[in-house]
């Protein structure tokens, strides 16, 4: 494992969803162990903190009410209502939306 500290909060996206639901199934059947199972998740938040933070050049704007946030152990947490979204060329509204923020230079 690296040092740079990964956050595990991608595992909730999409694609960590598949990526969990995928390998409770090889270690159900056998295929691979628990521990493996553990190692795939560590390399998983290693690769997608490095990606995001190499390779995406897009930037987003955005514009809600503030619901709620909270700050703990560096992480930040924001529920917003009501938010607008804008790209270069994209616009969408978001009735609640939830943002979890991390220092980049912790990880």
């Amino acid at each position: 494992m690296s040092e740079s500290r990964n956050y595990e909060l991608y595992r909730q996206s999409t694609l960590g969803q598949s990526l969990n639901d995928t390998l409770e199934e090889l270690v159900l059947a056998h295929h691979i162990s628990a521990e493996m199972q553990m190692k795939i998740f560590i390399q998983f938040d290693e690769a997608i903190s490095q990606g995001l933070t190499n390779k995406i050049k897009s930037k987003c704007n955005f514009k809600g009410m503030l619901h709620t946030y909270n700050y703990c152990d560096f992480v930040w947490s924001f529920i917003l209502s009501n938010t607008t979204f804008k790209t270069d060329n994209i616009e969408e509204v978001a009735d609640t939306v939830k943002i979890v923020a991390c220092d980049a230079k912790s990880m």
